[in-house]
């Protein structure tokens, strides 16, 4: 097995070589020096002829698992005495058998379900978030941890999770499509609530919060605080990040907030903004979100982070792009999350009352389908990442790229019968300021057609991650009832063109009078 003195993070186990022998137990942080990792050897047993099995149990489980790499069979080793280089020799032969997974990582077990069979019953999991949410790089998203915590709950079965987490979006699409977006969104409700927004991300976030829980007032809402080494690890003598020279696991990565004694950020805002510059995210200190969640009632649980990068790089946790998780680390969350879960244990069997939408939205989205639902012109769909949608269909980015010489158009219609917000959605990327500007007016076709107020709109503005292509929306005016088109003119050409995700009609907002902070520009008055 590998061994590592400090920090101390491996875990520690008991083995016992056949079912009548005591467990021995064997602590793997005894070797080596900090960040380095060396085998060791152990006796454990005699192995007879034919099938042997060794069984393993953790008994003081902490950052990473126990790791082996080997099973060796010595037939002129002296068993009677220690042999050079074990840990430990057993006094009595005893049975030896092999039986435990490779990377030793328990499935996720809920703790929370009660073994009072009268509280059994299916739980309902709605999942809200961004990429990692989503399963983003996973062989088979569908063993994102939402899915993983249905099937600790559910008895294997994961169908009761609706898991609507969107890539590259933030929680000011949910806080604005909320209905549209759950599946049979009517008479749906939910016992579990799971929400992952960071830094990039909380635009929208109270306003999120907010209709959560007009709808759901008795889910059990967690806030789940996941980190990435690609946001948050710096080159310690440049302070340069990972995204800027390179995957380098050989460099001396720290995390941002501890290169040169820089105290001000943490895992959810790495720079301190907010602190030394103004914030450009509705929310930029992750306590604010945390506060806001444990006002609606809610839980929080933080992915444990490691004292380095490199540490999180060499326990398996994250895949090989720095940035998402692997199949190791959604286990590792689900079972985090379910020992927050096991808390709450008679809110989250007891029976839910369902709120109300208000008004409601209707929201046209073709990001991660390619579907566009509404009428267009001058518009050619394109995937953002099609070299990776060939090798996996469920992945893709699907935008509608405006014609940068002749410009488009977007027709569509409300169902409401009052006039409501327009969110327009597209692709928005600072860095480089290579997206097109352009102007968009409104016109509505109904009895008494009256055009809107132009407006600008600049993509070039993801100040948080100004490297990373996110989806954004701006106000740009109001739909009337029935049929509106919304006019898009270049008024600046640049090297890519503006790419729209979607269309967003917000009822509630109206109604309540509050669009939330998403919203990167808004219009006056309701045209």
């Amino acid at each position: 097995y590998l061994s590592v003195m400090a920090p101390a993070e491996l875990s520690v186990v008991e083995v016992a070589a056949n079912k009548n022998d005591d467990f021995q137990r064997i602590d793997p942080n005894i070797m080596g020096t900090a960040d380095t990792r060396i085998p060791l050897i152990q006796v454990v047993g005699l192995a007879r002829p034919g099938k042997n099995t060794l069984r393993i149990k953790t008994v003081d489980q902490r950052q990473n698992p126990f790791r082996i790499i080997g099973v060796y069979m010595c037939a002129t080793c002296d068993t009677e005495s220690k042999v050079t280089g074990a840990m430990e020799s057993p006094k009595e032969p005893a049975d030896f058998l092999v039986e435990t997974a490779v990377d030793m990582v328990p499935p996720p077990k809920a703790s929370a379900v009660s073994d009072n069979s009268s509280r059994r019953r299916p739980i309902q999991i709605l999942a809200l978030g961004g990429s990692n949410t989503w399963g983003a790089f996973l062989p088979d998203r569908y063993r994102a941890y939402p899915w993983l915590i249905g099937e600790a709950f559910n008895n294997g079965d994961s169908n009761q999770v609706d898991n609507v987490a969107m890539r590259a979006t933030g929680a000011d699409y949910p806080s604005l499509c909320l209905e549209s977006m759950i599946p049979n969104a009517a008479d749906k409700n939910y016992d579990v609530i799971l929400f992952d927004f960071v830094l990039n991300g909380t635009n929208g976030f109270s306003l999120l919060l907010k209709r959560l829980r007009e709808r759901y007032p008795d889910a059990v809402l967690v806030y789940v605080h996941i980190w990435n080494i690609l946001s948050l690890a710096r080159e310690e003598s440049s302070g340069k990040s990972p995204g800027t020279i390179g995957l380098n696991l050989d460099l001396d990565w720290v995390w941002a907030w501890k290169r040169k004694n820089n105290s001000l950020g943490d895992s959810f805002n790495p720079n301190g903004d907010g602190i030394t510059r103004k914030c450009p995210r509705e929310i930029c200190d992750g306590s604010v979100v945390e506060q806001l969640t444990i006002d609606a009632g809610g839980y929080i649980y933080k992915f444990p982070i490691p004292e380095t990068p490199k540490q999180a790089l060499l326990n398996g946790t994250f895949g090989p792009d720095w940035q998402h998780l692997s199949q190791k680390g959604h286990e590792l969350l689900a079972r985090g999350i379910l020992d927050v879960l096991s808390e709450a244990e008679d809110d989250i069997f007891k029976p839910k009352r369902l709120g109300s939408f208000g008004l409601g939205d209707q929201c046209y989205q073709w990001f991660a389908d390619g579907n566009i639902p509404i009428g267009y012109t001058g518009g050619a769909l394109f995937n953002l990442i099609a070299r990776d949608t060939a090798r996996d269909p469920n992945f893709a980015k699907w935008v509608l790229e405006m014609d940068m010489e002749n410009g488009g158009s977007l027709t569509f219609e409300s169902k409401f019968d009052i006039p409501v917000p327009i969110g327009l959605s597209y692709m928005s990327k600072q860095e480089g300021s290579e997206y097109t500007i352009v102007e968009v007016s409104m016109m509505s076709t109904h009895d008494d057609p009256k055009q809107q107020k132009a407006m600008k709109i600049d993509p070039n503005y993801n100040l948080s991650g100004p490297s990373t292509h996110i989806t954004v929306y701006s106000h740009v005016g109001w739909a009337a009832p029935g049929m509106n088109t919304l006019h898009v003119k270049t008024i600046d050409r640049r090297k890519y063109p503006f790419r729209v995700v979607g269309i967003f009609l917000c009822g509630h907002c109206a109604e309540s009078g509050d669009m939330g902070n998403g919203a990167l520009s808004s219009v006056e008055g309701r045209g």
